[in-house]
C-alpha cells in the first residue's frame, strides 16, 4: 500500500462506489472493522439509528453495493495471497518440495503484474507506431 496521502482509505474507496452509510455497513458485515459492535451499535453510529438489520440486508441486491463488496473481497483476497506467499517462502527455506510449490505459487502470484507491465510496454510501442 502507498502512503496515506496517495492512497485513499478502504472506507474512502467504498464510498466512491456506494453511499457512506452502505460503506460502513459493508465494513461491519464483512468484519473488516467494527467487529465488536452489534448491528444496533453500527446503526446508531453510522446508519441513522432506525434501520432494521433485515432492511440493511436488502442492500445486497443493489448493484453499487455488489460492486463495493466485490472490491472489498478482492482486497481481502490479495491480503490472503500475501500471507500464503510468506508461508511458502518460510517453508521453502527448509524443504525442496516446498521450494517447488513456492516457485509455482510465485509464478501465478506475480503473473498479473508481469502482464500489466507487458500491456503498458505494448501500449507505448503502439503510440510510437501511430505517432
Amino acid at each position: 500500500m502507498g502512503s496515506p496521502k496517495r492512497e485513499k482509505s478502504l472506507l474512502g474507496k467504498l464510498e466512491e462506489i456506494t453511499t457512506t452509510k452502505k460503506a460502513y455497513w459493508i465494513l461491519w458485515k464483512y468484519k473488516v472493522q467494527y467487529q465488536d459492535c452489534t448491528f444496533q451499535d453500527i446503526c446508531k453510529k453510522f446508519l441513522g439509528g432506525n434501520l432494521k438489520e433485515e432492511d440493511a440486508e436488502k442492500y445486497l441486491l443493489e448493484e453499487d453495493v455488489q460492486r463495493a463488496i466485490k472490491y472489498l473481497l478482492k482486497i481481502l483476497h490479495n491480503n490472503k495471497m500475501i500471507e500464503l506467499y510468506q508461508i511458502y517462502f518460510e517453508k521453502a527455506k527448509k524443504d525442496v518440495q516446498a521450494f517447488k510449490a513456492f516457485t509455482d505459487f510465485s509464478k501465478s502470484f506475480f503473473a498479473d503484474e508481469k502482464e500489466n507491465e507487458l500491456v503498458a510496454i505494448l501500449n507505448e510501442v503502439g503510440d510510437d507506431i501511430d505517432g
